[in-house]
């Protein structure tokens, strides 16, 4: 029967099912049935291109006031260029404090938030200049965001918006992570390898499935 819903969806919904005639028949109130398979297709990831991204930088460039003290323009600015050249997810960089970055080795010890793991990268110039803009040794973190973090994502989707590149309202992960995507396909045509460990994966093919 076709309910219109989605082939993840319509999974989702199988487990649930699965598990309920599972406890059911352990219990005695009925017999164990065996459910069909689903059928899933896969969508391959998308990722944004240069010149996109950099038309997100330019609105992100011209956001007025401040945030935490400090310029919106600039923080924005730092923040999506971090993510570009470092692939890191989100989560991570909203933990970096400023002891993590050392202004004069351009480098940064980023704590992977899935695995627990420290990562030292050094920074491409154009990122390590647009955080000097922001930096501030006595800050409990390199970027405080003042209000809830679901509005981080919000005011991100703005910006993304304005710069008239797709934001799909469905993408699962956030479209930080699509920026995510963007650095590790763009380091996968360079090298698999330099993709698999900017990613922090056990093997290529994680990468190669989920973020190429």
């Amino acid at each position: 029967l076709d309910l219109g819903k989605s082939p993840a969806t319509v999974a989702i919904y199988r487990r649930i099912l699965r598990a309920v005639i599972r406890w059911g028949a352990a219990e005695g109130h009925c017999l164990p049935i065996s459910l069909p398979p689903i059928r899933q297709t896969q969508k391959p990831p998308e990722a944004w291109t240069v010149e996109q991204v950099s038309r997100i930088l330019h609105v992100a460039s011209k956001q007025p006031g401040l945030i935490a003290g400090r310029s919106a323009a600039d923080w924005w600015t730092a923040l999506i260029l971090l993510i570009y050249w470092t692939g890191a997810r989100i989560g991570s960089v909203l933990e970096i404090r400023p002891a993590d970055y050392d202004p004069i080795k351009q480098t940064l010890t980023i704590r992977r938030t899935k695995t627990g793991k420290q990562t030292v990268c050094r920074l491409h110039d154009q990122a390590a200049q647009a955080i000097k803009q922001i930096y501030d040794a006595m800050a409990d973190r390199l970027f405080i965001w003042p209000h809830h973090r679901r509005t981080l994502w919000a005011a991100f989707r703005r910006i993304v918006e304005q710069a008239g590149v797709p934001a799909p309202k469905n993408t699962r992960t956030g479209l930080f992570h699509r920026l995510r995507k963007t650095c590790l396909s763009y380091c996968w045509a360079a090298d698999p390898a330099i993709a698999q460990r900017q990613a922090d994966h056990s093997s290529a093919e994680i990468t190669r499935r989920h973020y190429v």
